[in-house]
């Protein structure tokens, strides 16, 4: 039988407060510089709930990351779907695919609650090491995967090593643009915080320009296949 009261709110779980808390703290300080006691006061709780619900600083870092890339992939996973629905020769399939690898991404940006993600993303080339493999392997490979099987439907002419190195600057361009007011000088009126969706724009057509202007000398080019992976913390190759 209806009781009267309203059902309690997930949101406000100790749980969701923590990695709440934890998006603002590991943004501001980074995963070494970040206290898990600040943590918990900001989220009223205690160290124990920390050890209960992640089992380490490691976990809640990893949770906190997982949230905002839980926000942008069924957005990328809907966009990828309709770009790979057009023919692979059609010409605005490789600016499709891209626009699903980078509109998501930009949007939570400058969406206001997606403040802590931009600083955590610049952030992220210097956090520890094998933390930031384990993110990348269980969050950000398989859909790097996706959109480079669906690159290579559209550029056929092209290797994989070389695919995959292009691949690594257009996501290395992605993540530097917010940051780079140089980006925006190349493109007047579309400064990021003004008009997102013109920057979105923007990105987009200057990374398939230079995808295809990659794509034109593909033998003996996989030499540094993992250069673009690596400028912005992911591990190369496959």
């Amino acid at each position: 039988m209806p009781t009267g009261h309203s059902p309690p709110d997930a949101s406000d779980s100790p749980k969701e407060r923590l990695i709440t808390a934890g998006a603002g703290e590991f943004a501001a300080h980074g995963f070494n510089g970040a206290s898990i006691r600040r943590v918990t006061a900001a989220a009223e709780t205690n160290v124990a709930a920390v050890k209960y619900y992640f089992d380490s600083k490691e976990g809640l870092y990893q949770a906190v990351v997982q949230r905002f890339f839980d926000r942008i992939r069924p957005t990328r996973q809907a966009m990828l779907a309709e770009a790979r629905c057009l023919p692979p020769n059609h010409p605005d399939r490789v600016d499709a695919i891209l626009r699903a690898m980078i509109a998501p991404h930009l949007r939570l940006l400058y969406d206001p609650d997606g403040k802590d993600y931009l600083q955590l993303l610049s952030r992220f080339a210097v956090e520890p090491r094998a933390l930031t493999i384990r993110i990348y392997l269980s969050e950000i490979g398989p859909v790097r995967q996706d959109l480079i099987a669906a690159l290579a439907d559209s550029l056929p002419q092209v290797d994989r090593p070389r695919l995959v190195r292009c691949f690594g600057f257009v996501a290395a361009t992605m993540v530097a643009a917010p940051f780079d007011r140089g980006f925006e000088a190349l493109f007047p009126g579309h400064a990021a915080d003004a008009d997102p969706d013109g920057l979105i724009d923007a990105v987009v057509g200057f990374c398939a320009a230079g995808l295809q202007y990659g794509a034109r000398g593909s033998a003996g080019a996989g030499a540094g296949a993992g250069a673009g992976t690596m400028a912005v913390g992911l591990p190369p190759g496959e």
